[in-house]
C-alpha cells in the first residue's frame, strides 16, 4: 500500500507513520551517524527526531496548506489548497491523519 491509502486508512497516527511522510517530504534518515542526530531534515539540518506529523496538528508538513476541516461522523475531511489554486481532499480517522493526507495528495500532483 501508499503511504497515502495508509494515512487514509490508518485508524490512529504512529511513529512508524512519522517516518514514511518524513522521508516522502525530504528528510534524510542516517543510521549510522556517531551522535544522536539521526536524521537530516529537507533544510540540510541534522535533528534527533521527525516531528510527530501523525499525531499533532501543530507538526505541518513542508507546503502543507490546508484551508478547512470538518468532521463527518465517521471521518476527519481536511481541504488543502494548491498553489495553483486546486483543492485536495484528504480523508483520515484523525484530524491530524486527514491534514497530513490532503498535503501529500497536493505533493503528488506537482
Amino acid at each position: 500500500m501508499t503511504l497515502l491509502s495508509d494515512l487514509q486508512s490508518a485508524t490512529a497516527g504512529s511513529r512508524e507513520l512519522d517516518a514514511r511522510a518524513a522521508l516522502a517530504v525530504g528528510w534524510v534518515h542516517q543510521p549510522n551517524v556517531a551522535h544522536n542526530f539521526k536524521w537530516r531534515d529537507p533544510e540540510g539540518f541534522d535533528r534527533p527526531n521527525i516531528p510527530h506529523y501523525t499525531t499533532s496538528l501543530d507538526s505541518k508538513l513542508p507546503g502543507e496548506n490546508i484551508v478547512q476541516v470538518h468532521y463527518d461522523g465517521d471521518n476527519w475531511i481536511a481541504y488543502h489548497r494548491g498553489e495553483d489554486f486546486g483543492s485536495f481532499i484528504g480523508i483520515g480517522r484523525t484530524e491530524a491523519l486527514a491534514r497530513r493526507a490532503a498535503c501529500l495528495k497536493a505533493r503528488e500532483k506537482d
